[in-house]
């Protein structure tokens, strides 16, 4: 496939072995959701894109929902999550805002490039020390703030909260 082709990247549901997920792909067909054998069971989002830029924006996408769930599990909370698929623990609405945000942003190549910078950063500091935002200001400060939101949400099931109940008899 050339770097010029166009594909479809999505934002899809799917089921394999009676468990449901979410998964973004990369089709070049026009209705990946018809093809014979497939387990995918509808599509939330569709963007047209080069084989590259598609590449990259679900790289990123990707990251996202990584540290996402690398976050949750540090504080605590169960989160399931398979090598190539996205677990229901995440909902919907979520991974539609990560989806809009990233493929919005690849638009602006200065704003792109800004956001993967400090995504960057992010990952490398917040992740690691839990103060991302020290010593940032202006563009770069209002960035870390969006990914920070972007990488806000925490499940309701805390591994605290569930207790090994034994029988009474």
């Amino acid at each position: 496939m050339s770097i010029y082709d166009k594909v479809n990247l999505l934002l899809v549901s799917g089921v394999k072995n009676g468990i449901g997920y979410w998964k973004i792909d990369i089709f070049d067909i026009e209705k990946p959701l018809n093809e014979i054998n497939n387990q995918y069971l509808e599509c939330y989002r569709k963007e047209l894109l080069g084989y590259k830029a598609a590449l990259v924006i679900r790289d990123v996408i990707n990251r996202n929902i990584n540290n996402i769930i690398l976050l949750c599990r540090h504080d605590g909370f169960i989160m399931t999550n398979e090598i190539d698929e996205i677990s229901y623990d995440l909902p919907l609405q979520i991974l539609e805002e990560i989806f809009d945000f990233w493929i919005d942003t690849y638009r602006n190549e200065k704003l792109w490039k800004k956001y993967i910078g400090v995504l960057n950063f992010y990952e490398s500091h917040y992740l690691l020390c839990g103060n991302a935002n020290l010593g940032l200001r202006g563009d770069s400060f209002a960035c870390i703030k969006k990914l920070e939101y972007l990488h806000s949400f925490r499940p309701n099931i805390y591994l605290g909260d569930l207790h090994i109940r034994k029988p009474m008899w």
